[in-house]
């Protein structure tokens, strides 16, 4: 099960400079229109094993530069990690 979704509850423009080398042509992150609040699509060209380490590095990542509600989803929309930010 690949995870493809990343909802982060701040404006891209506060973490995407975190990604880095993150953001390669073999990866990418997009905006999504969902109704569940900010969300981030996650599009890879990896194996399964390797794009869903890749999410997990791009989630810690973002949890390092904001303190804000962040969700990891897989392809059905389960939650994969999630952190609650502080108020």
């Amino acid at each position: 099960m690949r995870y493809d979704v990343i909802t982060v509850d701040a404006p891209s423009s506060e973490w995407i400079d975190a990604l880095g080398g993150l953001r390669t042509e073999a990866t990418r992150v997009y905006a999504r229109d969902y109704s569940l609040g900010p969300t981030e699509g996650l599009s890879s060209d990896l194996p399964d094993d390797e794009h869903n380490a890749w999410t997990e590095r791009v989630f810690d990542a973002i949890c390092a530069v904001v303190n804000v509600n962040i969700e990891l989803l897989d392809e059905d929309d389960s939650v994969i990690r999630s952190r609650e930010g502080q108020q």
